[in-house]
């Protein structure tokens, strides 16, 4: 989801084996951005 996450400044980057949660997602957004089921496609078969 283009936009969803962004920043003004980078002031460093920080390298790790694990998911951090960053400012927002302590605040309850989530991580990866999808909401609910879909992702705006249906990829079900066609029959």
């Amino acid at each position: 989801m283009y936009g969803y996450k962004s920043l003004k400044w980078l002031s460093g980057i920080e390298l790790g084996s694990t998911v951090m949660p960053g400012y927002w997602e302590q605040r309850g957004y989530d991580i990866d951005a999808w909401v609910g089921e879909s992702n705006g496609r249906n990829d079900d078969p066609i029959v």
